[in-house]
């Protein structure tokens, strides 16, 4: 049968069919108006969240031996209390790993380094400060898969002057000159030779370098700190290790006790806190190690629940679109009827006009795709640069992931075209002709499901976007217990010499001595970002190393505490001007109750032990926000040290308005002090802004698609509201002139709806609690969920429902009955 039936539909049959389906479309235009706007916004809703969800899954997952890489991570577990998870290792790790398992056939291991980079000119010097310089071993360009465009291809990096840099590097530093062979100079007193140029690091990698320097040059530079042989220090430094294959990973990590027993010693029982690793996968890593737990000093990394939740709305916005078109269709199915059953008493053969319907379904679904595809384009460069994302056009490129979704698309026009098409065609043509086609009952239960459907994917939508943007406001709002307003913080240069304290200094008292300047300090770090040192083995002088733990440490000045309006709870602050101080420190209140007091002032003239020394507690601090809400209050110690010690000098304005416009003078002025520096500076507000990034590209996400997803709700609400009035008129007509008065036949439209409203309700709302209560769980500080988060997306999902369908209503039952009945 299907070949007879095939061999029939040539060509110009199938051109006939695809006429039709358009004159179809142009007949009931208002219908297709809306079902291809419909689709549109989905088609398109759909290709950028799943675009999204594809690209940041794709993750470093181009090295052609990725399978077989893993970076090794570091556990630091406290006696005390508290665990803290780090991205990095000590130096030696990597080199001791593949010498103590056979496992192991080879190691990368990398020391990150921002650095003062200068170009010597004929006639000029050239420098710029930068970020993502790194000096990795010899196997990096071997192990990773970075492309070397110019140059050494071989990306040797034995000799201690080796430097590759990457595409962008060398238009910023020679333009289109040729690199290759030329000298660089780091920090002032380091040389290197380039070797190659390496392709510009895709968006899609937590390795994105603009410098690889040889490791055996970073070993060369700081010969009293052993890159073999360092067990004490881990900042910065990263294992990555290469497994043979059929190795099991999980066998292989019960062995790292024994294996950091071997070169770490007893910590647990000298220092109070215990070194467990562990192996993650390349593929894995822009994920972090859990959704509610992150890497201390990881690269920028997303929550897979993220990723799942762009995901799972793009399902939903394309469910929606495609009900829409299912409920549209069956509810046209009985002003069809006729034409169905004309054309089977007629000849025409079941799958002919299956055909047909489908026709025009893939019709209706090709002009949404072209017209998604406009839009996609011109919306995606605005999304883009408004919402700051870290993607670009040609990541949505990707064919694997365009043939994926072409697929689903593919589907769902099947599928949304096929069951309306089995609808019309299940109908006996004598029933119809003869006037007794009706939709079945069963039909109609069928399209409230898919509304209720439709309904719950809305209120889930609403429900998330309002927790999440509940959270937002509620880290924004919140109080963080330090001073950050027009403050900015200038880093100190990355390259200094024996006159850098008193410059510094001179400096600092020039500045302070202009009206627009309040005051200044110097720290190693500032509230806004992670303090640079950590200090394990914490404990009170009375007390068992296996009372130990790890605390933050900030070498600060006296101006520290008053200068970010920080609150002295007990004791005194520190004084430079006693030299006795110099051996004593401050600690927040959770460092007091991490060392055991309840009671405060007993902590004022108490000695705690930390590496290297023994000090005395001058006073305890109310515990500030150093970081975002997102984080928990850090146990910290605060003591006195060098200036060379403190990178951040952080100054206050008293100028109401912008700080920018007083920065011109402040460079210039630094310009003189530190010739050939470049002046880098942040506001410590936009610091603690940009930490909530991550959130707020979600949120905003999330926000915008879900209105997308009410948008087709209503436009196919409002679609089938005009249908079952336009069936039930002749109904209402009769019930008008039998003496109901309007306000109960209004009624009655309006409780059919509410019950859809109801039911969807019960779905979607402890659905939708239980995914707000599942990424709130990652955050220390986070709202209490509350009946608000019933009560506004029901009451919305009403609101939106009762506009959409009132004007319906109103004229339905305003119609004249007797000229209803006469037409009916």
């Amino acid at each position: 049968m299907w070949h007879t039936y095939w061999k029939q539909l040539d060509l110009s049959h199938t051109v006939f069919m695809l006429k039709y389906a358009f004159r179809y479309l142009i007949r009931f235009r208002q219908f297709s108006v809306i079902n291809i706007l419909g689709l549109t916004l989905g088609t398109s809703a759909a290709f950028i969240l799943l675009g999204v969800a594809y690209f940041e899954s794709s993750y470093d997952n181009f090295h052609s031996q990725g399978d077989k890489i893993y970076r090794v991570l570091m556990h630091h577990q406290s006696g005390a209390g508290g665990s803290e998870s780090y991205a990095s290792t000590y130096s030696p790790i990597a080199k001791r790993l593949k010498e103590d398992f056979s496992e192991v056939t080879d190691y990368v291991r990398t020391y990150h380094s921002p650095s003062l980079i200068s170009l010597e000119m004929q006639e000029d010097k050239i420098s710029f400060n930068e970020d993502r310089v790194c000096f990795a071993s010899e196997s990096f360009f071997s192990f990773f898969s970075v492309p070397i465009i110019q140059g050494d291809k071989s990306g040797s990096l034995g000799s201690p002057d080796a430097a590759y840099i990457s595409a962008s590097a060398s238009k910023r530093y020679f333009g289109d000159e040729n690199p290759i062979n030329k000298t660089i100079t780091r920090n002032s007193n380091e040389n290197y030779t380039i070797y190659g140029v390496f392709a510009d690091p895709p968006l899609n990698t937590h390795l994105n370098f603009d410098f690889i320097l040889s490791y055996n040059a970073y070993a060369v530079s700081d010969p009293e700190n052993d890159v073999d042989a360092n067990w004490s220090w881990w900042d910065t430094y990263y294992a990555y290790i290469k497994i043979s294959e059929s190795v099991s990973i999980q066998q292989m990590e019960k062995r790292f006790p024994a294996f950091m027993m071997k070169y770490r010693g007893d910590t647990w029982t000298t220092r109070g806190y215990r070194v467990e690793l562990s192996l993650q996968p390349l593929s894995q890593i822009h994920y972090g190690i859990d959704d509610d737990k992150a890497l201390i000093d990881d690269v920028s990394t997303i929550r897979k629940s993220n990723l799942y939740t762009f995901v799972l709305v793009a399902i939903f916005i394309l469910m929606v679109a495609w009900i829409n078109f299912v409920n549209l269709s069956t509810a046209q199915s009985f002003m069809r009827a006729k034409e169905v059953g004309v054309k089977k008493i007629l000849g025409s053969r079941k799958l002919q006009l299956l055909w047909q319907f489908m026709s025009e379904s893939l019709v209706t679904n090709g002009l949404a795709l072209i017209a998604a595809i406009a839009l996609t384009w011109a919306a995606l460069p605005y999304l883009i640069s408004t919402l700051d994302l870290q993607i670009s056009i040609e990541n949505f490129l990707n064919l694997t992931f365009l043939a994926f979704f072409v697929l689903i698309l593919l589907a769902g026009a099947l599928f949304s075209g096929y069951y309306p098409s089995l609808i019309l065609l299940s109908h006996s043509p004598i029933k119809i002709l003869k006037g007794n086609f009706s939709t079945s009952p069963r039909g109609n239960v069928y399209r409230n499901v898919l509304l209720i459907f439709q309904f719950s994917c809305t209120l889930f939508l609403v429900v998330s976007t309002l927790g999440v943007f509940k959270q937002m406001n509620f880290m924004k709002g919140e109080e963080l217990g330090v001073n950050i307003d027009k403050r900015v913080t200038f880093l100190a240069p990355m390259d200094r010499d024996s006159t850098y304290d008193q410059r510094i200094g001179s400096f600092l008292e020039e500045l302070s001595s202009s009206p627009s300047v309040t005051g200044y300090s110097s720290s190693s770090t500032v509230p806004g970002i992670p303090q640079e040192f950590k200090i394990g083995g914490v404990r009170r002088l009375e007390s068992s190393a296996d009372n130990s733990s790890q605390f933050g440490l900030s070498y600060i000045d006296e101006k520290f505490i008053d200068f970010f309006g920080l609150t002295i709870l007990t004791g005194s602050n520190l004084d430079e001007s006693l030299p006795a101080d110099a051996d004593k420190v401050l600690i927040n209140e959770s460092a007091a109750r991490r060392l055991g007091y309840s009671n405060y002032e007993d902590a004022i003239g108490d000695q705690i032990v930390i590496p290297r020394g023994t000090v005395t507690i001058k006073g305890v601090i109310k515990d500030y926000h150093n970081e975002s809400l997102k984080s928990d209050f850090e146990p910290s110690i605060f003591r006195f040290r060098g200036e060379g010690f403190k990178d951040h000098h952080t100054i206050a304005f008293a100028t109401t308005g912008e700080v920018s416009n007083l920065l011109g003078d402040i460079e210039s002025k630094w310009s003189e002090a530190f010739d050939g520096r470049p002046f880098q500076y942040f506001e410590l507000d936009h610091l603690y802004e940009q930490q909530y990034e991550t959130e707020n590209n979600f949120g905003s996400l999330i926000l915008l698609f879900s209105c997308v997803a009410i948008l087709i709700a209503c436009l196919g609400l409002y679609s089938l509201a005009s249908f079952n009035l336009m069936r039930q008129r002749k109904e209402l007509a009769v019930r008008k002139v039998l003496g109901a008065p309007i306000s109960v036949l209004i009624i009655s439209q309006y409780k059919k709806y509410a019950l859809l409203v109801t039911s969807a309700a019960v779905l979607a709302i402890p659905l939708g609690f239980y995914f707000v209560q599942q990424w709130l769980a990652a955050f220390a500080n986070k709202i209490t969920l509350g009946i608000d988060l019933v009560i506004i997306p029901i009451g919305l999902i009403i609101l939106i429902t009762c506009v959409t369908i009132t004007q319906i209503i109103l004229k339905a039952v305003h119609t004249n009955p007797v000229t209803v009945i006469r037409r009916d």
